[in-house]
């Protein structure tokens, strides 16, 4: 037995949007779960402010290109690594982040390219991570 209206899914309808055509139905519910782990990393975790300098690094996946996103609107100057040249024209044409910002993470040199830092969003190895953190 179960109480009535138990399996009723209601949302209100400015929260809720059809999914496109050419969108999966897991693709589209996987969007809202990027954009909030990329809101808690800049807001909560990182208090990002306008004016300061991100490092986010691997820029290719979903939750960054989601975290990019949130830190260009706070006005915040975006710095990004990526592993293949295919990345680097992707974050160019999606998140319109200038091609100087974007840096190879293949080499260590990248620490030396970069200016200072005020922030560091990373998914590296550890073999990485001590290079990355140079510049904060």
């Amino acid at each position: 037995m179960t109480a009535p209206s138990t399996f009723k899914t209601l949302a209100k309808g400015k929260v809720a949007t059809r999914i496109p055509n050419d969108v999966s139905f897991s693709h589209a519910a996987a969007i809202p779960a990027q954009f909030v782990a990329a809101w808690q990393v800049i807001h909560r975790l990182a208090r990002l402010d306008e004016g300061e300098t991100i490092l986010i690094h691997t820029a290719g996946n979903g939750t960054v290109q989601a975290a990019i996103q949130l830190v260009k609107s706070l006005g915040a100057i975006v710095y990004a690594t990526v592993g293949l040249a295919e990345k680097k024209q992707l974050i160019i044409d999606v998140s319109r982040v200038p091609e100087e910002h974007i840096l190879y993470s293949r080499y260590a040199s990248f620490a030396k390219a970069k200016p200072r830092m005020d922030e560091a969003l990373m998914w590296l190895s550890t073999r990485w991570q001590a290079t990355s953190c140079s510049p904060l």
